[in-house]
């Protein structure tokens, strides 16, 4: 199985949450630094709390913005590229994330 760059998870989801899943996912080794960003109708600093503490990088609220997406993801990939990330893209991604209230 090859390692994903990115997880994409909702947070309600039947049988096992996103927070579930993202404990299971830190457990793996080889899957352990795996960016996971939580993609949810879940709002609340109280989520966010429950998103970080599961091992959640980055909590989105829905709907998310697409543009804010994409710059997480080619953060991801350029963070993967060169194991290590430029002050403006991330500077970007917090900028756009925090612009929409997420």
């Amino acid at each position: 199985m090859s390692k994903p760059n990115l997880v994409l998870l909702d947070i309600g989801m039947p049988d096992m949450d996103g927070y579930e899943v993202a404990r299971r996912v830190r457990v793996e080794p080889d899957f352990a630094d795996v960016p996971i960003v939580a993609m949810t109708g879940y709002g609340q600093e109280g989520d966010r709390t429950r998103s970080a503490e599961a091992g959640i990088n980055t909590h989105l609220v829905k709907p998310v913005e697409i543009a804010a997406l994409q710059a997480l993801s080619d953060l991801v990939v350029s963070a993967a590229r060169t194991k290590r990330v430029s002050a403006e893209h991330a500077g970007l991604v917090w900028s756009l994330a925090a612009s929409h209230g997420h």
